[in-house]
């Protein structure tokens, strides 16, 4: 399947939850952190596993990115603020969010196993999870209709009635 690396970003944290990065707080659990049936769980972490390498190149980008743009503080840190010494939005910022916007933007295939509603269902929870939800509608449009399963022969409920010199198999001649 086909998804921007900002969608694959998202993706991470509706698997493993989300800090606020100001104030170090909890912002989501994540899915994987909730109480579910153990083959949902590993195929959720199969897909963890497979979207790991965009997630760490997102990462290094987002770093390099900061140190291109932003102020290396004394303690190594770096420091890039929304908003400058005037009040107004600080130039740098907005370059590192429209060339990380680009970025983000950037497509690449990913492989993951198939969920279905079913999955989903002894879950509960106050957390939106769009990018899964995606997955599963993905799911879904591979999936035949029901309309198109194909049918049992149906056979009628009373044989009809033998006609002619049809002999039924069950009678043997005595001649």
């Amino acid at each position: 399947m086909t998804l921007q690396l900002g969608d694959i970003r998202e993706l991470g944290f509706e698997l493993e939850g989300s800090v606020d990065p100001e104030n170090g707080k909890q912002k989501t659990i994540g899915i994987l952190k909730h109480d579910l049936d153990w083959t949902f769980k590993f195929h959720l972490q199969t897909l963890q596993d497979n979207i790991k390498k965009h997630r760490d190149n997102i990462d290094k980008i987002q770093r390099e990115l900061a140190e291109k743009y932003g102020e290396k503080k004394e303690d190594g840190s770096i420091f890039l603020p929304i908003y400058g010494d005037d009040g107004k939005p600080n130039p740098q910022m907005l370059k590192y969010y429209e060339e990380f916007g680009k970025f983000l933007e950037t497509k690449v295939e990913i492989s993951h196993p198939e969920f279905v509603m079913a999955d989903f269902g002894k879950l509960k929870t106050n957390e939106h999870f769009p990018i899964l939800n995606l997955l599963v509608r993905n799911g879904l449009k591979k999936a035949k209709p029901a309309e198109e399963a194909p049918q049992p022969e149906a056979k009628p409920a009373i044989e009809p009635e033998p006609t002619g010199n049809h002999v039924p198999e069950s009678v043997e001649e005595n001649n």
